[in-house]
């Protein structure tokens, strides 16, 4: 059964929709500060707990750092790419990977892109890091609000962002524009690449523009993460 583990993921779980936490595992010893409230929260809610030694919980969250708090869930819901579409805000913010491999790279997206009030993330259902409990992690609790769409091909899905009027943006070092000319009161759907591969060519070319983040030091990249919450705040909403 799938797994989340951390204390702020699973306090977020709780707090958002605790109906899918099938059994919370705590490790035996004092509950201080936050897992004694994860406790108090599970047992407000009616989830079963109970308490177990570190090595159990270790075997549970397959050597991640669990902080003494393991939940058995079902698996992921991905939200629909129509249920997205049909309740954008405005202007629209959607972030779209082209091949994430890293799930902690995935998991600090997905919170980065709930904190700047993105609408959504949509990624492949194909080479790319999926929802795991890794990437729920990293998440630190963003997992449990946020939108991610999984789709078969992200090429046809630009045409359909792009039916809505929304910009598709091709960020990448060599990009057309600077990040901070394009026009904030727009709808953009923000296209990243992978780690290693950048942005597949076929996804650029269904893109409407490309924009570069303007770099001064001597390297010329920067993580996916970091570079999805640059531009999100930089093209924030006025």
């Amino acid at each position: 059964m799938p797994v989340i583990y951390g204390i702020n993921p699973l306090l977020e779980q709780l707090g958002a929709d605790p109906a899918k936490l099938e059994h919370v595992y705590l490790q035996k010893g004092p509950l201080h500060g936050q897992l004694g409230r994860v406790t108090r929260l599970a047992r407000e809610a009616g989830v079963a707990f109970s308490f177990v030694e570190k090595k159990a919980l270790n075997r549970l969250a397959d050597g991640g750092a669990h902080q003494g708090v393991v939940a058995e869930v079902g698996e992921y819901e991905y939200a629909q790419l129509d249920a997205i579409l049909n309740s954008l805000s405005k202007p629209a913010r959607l972030v779209v990977l082209d091949g994430v491999q890293d799930p902690r790279n995935l998991g600090s997206i997905v919170r980065t892109a709930v904190c700047a009030g993105a609408d959504g993330i949509i990624i492949p259902k194909r080479n790319a890091a999926s929802m795991t409990a890794a990437a729920v992690k990293a998440s630190a609790g963003g997992a449990a609000v946020a939108k991610v769409a999984r789709v078969t091909n992200l090429a046809r899905t630009l045409g359909e962002i792009g039916k809505r009027d929304i910009w598709c943006v091709a960020v990448e070092a060599s990009g057309d524009k600077a990040v901070g000319e394009l026009d904030p009161d727009l709808d953009y759907a923000f296209v990243f690449g992978g780690e290693s591969e950048g942005i597949r060519r076929l996804l650029r070319e269904k893109s409407d523009i490309s924009a570069r983040i303007p770099m001064r030091g001597p390297l010329n990249s920067l993580n996916v993460g970091v570079a999805v919450g640059i531009v999100l705040f930089t093209l924030a909403p006025r």
